[in-house]
């Protein structure tokens, strides 16, 4: 993943771990330490599970060649070996930045800051850009369109849906055409035929969400939250926590995709939530739609 630019002083951000932060003005910080010492903390664990992996090959497995040994320990060693030093590397850096890269930001005591961020009052709150000013001013009921990223990642997943589909569906027909009966159907083809089944019924959970997610968009009480955590998934997906106070002032938690891949801890992102029902929620960043502003 690219580095992003800070979103306060907009220099160069570099990552410790899975974390960005920025070595002029200390933004994201305390995010990225926590991250590098899991790892360090970790470490230990990898290789205990690495020793047991190995224990496991050659009391149960029999393993005797040395080459197969090498391979499966030699290699986990040196990635184990090598993450260390990066840690190591990363914790030190990080902990030998300037005071003035440091310095506590005050935190103002508005709609979209953290209750995390401001009981600790060492994190800034990062202004809404211009678009997402201009989404807190829209009401109901919204111009929405898709956008160009819902327009690809919907096309293709509807494309690969019917491919299975008809690939299995072939597949049945030839079987039932040998007798023209169902009876020749072994179980396999049954199961076959159940997968058939729930691909052709993907389309309409598809296309059921897109109605909920264009109900929020268009009709949806919007507000400004703060991302209060963000992981990455096992396909390198990027995910958030949120919180925002909703029109009452009571404070509302939730999570989502990132498909932007740009959001991290104290940064803002605009939700549409229901007015009735605040737990019907979604942030702008894990929509396929978006408003026309």
């Amino acid at each position: 993943m690219v580095a992003p630019p800070c979103p306060l002083c907009h220099g160069t951000t570099r990552f410790a771990g899975n974390k960005p932060y920025c070595p002029s003005c200390g933004w994201n910080r305390q995010a990225a330490l926590a991250d590098v010492r899991g790892t360090l903390f970790f470490l230990p664990l990898g290789i205990f599970l690495m020793g047991g992996f190995v224990f496991f090959l050659v009391r149960f497995w029999h393993f005797r060649n040395p080459y197969q040994i090498a391979i499966f320990t030699v290699f986990p060693a040196v990635g184990i070996l090598i993450n260390y030093f990066v840690s190591r590397r990363s914790l030190a850096r990080l902990q030998a930045l300037p005071a003035s890269a440091m310095r506590a930001h005050p935190v103002p005591n508005n709609s979209f800051a953290s209750s995390a961020a401001r009981a600790a009052n060492s994190s800034a709150v990062i202004e809404p850009s211009a678009q997402q000013q201009a989404l807190l001013r829209t009401s109901p009921p919204r111009e929405i369109r898709m956008s160009l990223r819902g327009r690809i990642s919907l096309s293709v997943a509807f494309l690969a849906v019917l491919g299975f589909a008809a690939i299995f569906g072939l597949h049945l027909y030839t079987v039932w055409a040998r007798k023209l009966s169902f009876a020749v159907f072994t179980p396999g083809d049954w199961l076959i035929a159940a997968i058939v089944a729930l691909l052709l019924f993907l389309p309409y959970t598809m296309w059921r969400s897109q109605v909920r997610e264009c109900d929020l968009l268009e009709h949806g009480e919007v507000a400004l939250a703060t991302v209060v955590g963000q992981w990455q998934g096992d396909k390198g997906s990027s995910s958030i926590q949120y919180e925002f106070k909703d029109f009452q002032g009571e404070t509302r938690k939730g999570s989502g995709f990132d498909y932007t891949e740009k959001l991290f801890e104290g940064m803002p992102v605009a939700v549409f939530y229901d007015r009735d029902n605040p737990q019907r929620q979604i942030p702008a960043c894990a929509t396929y739609h978006e408003v026309v502003t």
